[in-house]
């Protein structure tokens, strides 16, 4: 009995964690972990760099927590938690590469100095990726990165180091470019745990460290996030914070409710007229876009023919 209850002991949410715990250069080992997992490389954080993103947000319907790391090759490393959708996900995560590589450039300083960018963002909405013949993709964790292809050959494309005399240098100006790691905390399957990512996936998505769990770094989570283990201040700070956003959650829900009793509101039904009509000019079949976005079929075929829209 008692190592059942030790197995189950929560930890605090890693979102709250991020802001006031991790943030803590004694603490980086839990992130550098973290990171390990998802990149499959070690990444020695150095500082945290503070920035407009990592500000609270008074809106939390849109609720996320940023971290700014930086590497010891002068990389950086953004780290967000997002708990639901937005209708320009994909465009704010450029935005936030974008924005990084800006401000880690001083003025007058050589583009050879811009600094290279990471996006780890975990989400708790379900994002699905579509794969060539229209299903829907069962992997909860994707990477993006860019890459040239031959207009004509249609083929992945590489420069031809026996052309350049200093290719290393050049090698690192071809990498440059931001990559992004989307993880979808809602599509990862709790049964099917198998390497580091799944066991760190598994203790953010539910709050819990399992007692069997020895992915790098994950050890040190469940030490220094355990709510019986923080000061008294962290406690109050944490409390606080679960009642904001139950607080908050609830507010979201009651008007999601009378939105239900009383009919959506317009723009409501402009999202959903152009997201459905979005997916139709990407040449998605109506059982694929009905899966991603929960409508019936025939409710999908009144938006794309404006009935009684």
């Amino acid at each position: 009995m008692e190592n059942e209850k030790k197995e189950k002991r929560e930890i605090v949410h890693f979102d709250w964690a991020i802001k006031n715990v991790l943030r803590e250069k004694a603490n980086f080992v839990v992130l550098e972990g973290f990171l390990f997992a998802v990149m499959g490389e070690k990444i020695e954080i150095l500082e945290i760099l503070e920035s407009e993103s990592n500000k609270e947000s008074e809106d939390l319907k849109l609720t996320r927590s940023d971290i700014a790391a930086k590497n010891k090759s002068g990389e950086i490393v953004l780290i967000e938690i997002q708990y639901n959708k937005e209708l320009d996900f994909l465009k704010r995560l450029l935005f936030g590469a974008s924005r990084s590589i800006v401000d880690n450039l001083k003025a007058g300083e050589k583009y050879e100095n811009v600094k290279k960018v990471y996006v780890v963002s975990l989400i708790f909405f379900n994002l699905h990726f579509i794969l060539p013949d229209n299903s829907i993709a069962k992997e909860y964790v994707v990477h993006g990165k860019t890459s040239f292809t031959g207009l004509h050959s249609k083929e992945v494309v590489f420069i031809d180091k026996k052309a350049i005399v200093d290719y290393d240098k050049l090698r690192k100006e071809e990498n440059v470019f931001p990559e992004y790691y989307i993880i979808s905390l809602g599509l990862f399957n709790d049964e099917n745990v198998k390497d580091s990512l799944d066991q760190w996936v598994s203790s953010i998505k539910n709050h819990c460290v399992k007692d069997e769990f020895d992915a790098p770094g994950i050890k040190e989570m469940k030490e220094k996030l355990d709510f019986l283990s923080m000061t008294e201040e962290q406690k109050k700070s944490y409390i606080k914070y679960l009642a904001d956003q139950a607080s908050s959650y609830g507010v979201i829900e009651a008007a999601r409710e009378d939105g239900r009793e009383e009919g959506r509101e317009e723009e409501a039904i402009l999202k959903d007229i152009a997201y459905i009509k979005n997916m139709t000019s990407e040449g998605l079949s109506l059982e694929t876009i009905s899966r991603i976005s929960g409508l019936s079929i025939q409710k999908i075929e009144d938006i794309i023919n404006n009935k009684d829209y």
